[in-house]
């Protein structure tokens, strides 16, 4: 049995690890809440180019997915249903 949500394939994240996932999203919704209005997250790594990614991302966006995130887990969680994850 896979734990964790797997990077490329499907997962459900059933009712009772919602909760755990929903707080992890919630302080991450924290953490970058501080983060300044623009800032770079590093990405994947470029063999080619001997380095990695460096994506600039703004801070509001983020936590408007994040928000919404949130709100699908209290959804789920109120309807007793499981979460679809597929990847990235």
């Amino acid at each position: 049995m896979q734990e964790g949500i797997s990077y490329y394939g499907y997962s459900f994240i059933e009712v009772d690890e919602i909760v755990k996932f929903k707080n992890i999203i919630k302080q991450w919704r924290e953490l970058f809440y501080l983060a300044p209005k623009e800032f770079y997250l590093t990405g994947d790594f470029l063999p080619d180019e001997d380095h990695y990614e460096k994506n600039l991302v703004n801070r509001n966006e983020i936590l408007e997915v994040l928000e919404t995130c949130i709100h699908m887990c209290e959804k789920a969680i109120n309807e007793g249903n499981k979460i679809l994850h597929i990847g990235i």
